[in-house]
């Protein structure tokens, strides 16, 4: 994980990574100290990498040439329903 994960686009709370695939004993412990989100065993190519632990969103990190200060709706990361 870095320092400084990406903010989430709905409440601004800081992303944590989503784990896909094969999960270990120690990815259900970081998931158990909300380091991580299970995503399951399946994985989703372009799918979403990263969830906010407040509010339940699963989104895609912003594209890196993306200006936040000024960013509008189409260089936004992408949101996942997961309904």
């Amino acid at each position: 994980m870095t320092d400084e994960m990406e903010a989430c686009l709905v409440c601004g709370t800081g992303g944590v990574p989503v784990a896909y695939g094969y999960l270990t004993p120690q990815t259900f412990l970081a998931a158990e100290r909300g380091e991580v989100v299970l995503g399951g065993c399946c994985i989703a190519f372009g799918g979403p990498t990263l969830a906010c632990p407040r509010c339940g969103t699963w989104f895609s990190p912003r594209p890196p040439h993306s200006n936040r200060a000024t960013s509008e709706p189409e260089n936004e990361g992408e949101l996942f329903d997961r309904g």
